[in-house]
C-alpha cells in the first residue's frame, strides 16, 4: 500500500492531519490514484481548515483539550473557544471550521471521547446550536 500524497502526518501523534493544498486531491487525475470517499473527503476539509488556523492557535487550542481530558469533566468545543479563544478571533459562518476539525482530530488521538450528549451553545450568536459533548478518554 502507498502512501497518500495528499496527507500528511501530524508530528505528535502520526495520525492523519494536514493536507498540502499544493498536491492532488480525490478526483483529479494527477499523482497516484487516492480513494475518494465522504469519510476521505472530510478528512482533507479538516486538514485544510487545521492548516488555515495559525499554529499558535492550534498549540493552545490541543493544550486546552489535553487539559479539560485530563481533569475529567465533560467539554464542548465551545469551552475550548471560551479559554482560548476563536481561531480567527470573529464569529463569523465559517471562519472557525478548525475548531471542530481539531475536536475530531483530538478524537482520532484518543485523548477524547463523545459522551452521546448534545448541549446548547451559550453563545448568543450560536441560537442555542447542539454541541457534542466530550470527555477524556
Amino acid at each position: 500500500m502507498t502512501a497518500d500524497p495528499t496527507v500528511t502526518r501530524c508530528a505528535s501523534c502520526a495520525l492523519k492531519l494536514c493536507v498540502d493544498p499544493g498536491e492532488p486531491r480525490p478526483g483529479v487525475s494527477s499523482g497516484p490514484a487516492v480513494e475518494d470517499t465522504p469519510q476521505k473527503r472530510k478528512e482533507i476539509g479538516q486538514g485544510l481548515a487545521l492548516n488555515a488556523a495559525e499554529a499558535k492557535w492550534r498549540d493552545a487550542a490541543l493544550d486546552e483539550i489535553r487539559r479539560l481530558a485530563h481533569v475529567g469533566s465533560t467539554f464542548t468545543s465551545e469551552t475550548v473557544t471560551m479559554l482560548v479563544g476563536l481561531p480567527t478571533g470573529s464569529t463569523k459562518m465559517n471562519r472557525n471550521n478548525a475548531v471542530g476539525a481539531l475536536m475530531s482530530h483530538a478524537a482520532r488521538m484518543k485523548l477524547i471521547v463523545k459522551t452521546g450528549r448534545y448541549v446548547p451553545s451559550q453563545r448568543k450568536r450560536s441560537h442555542g446550536a447542539m454541541l457534542a459533548e466530550w470527555r477524556g478518554r
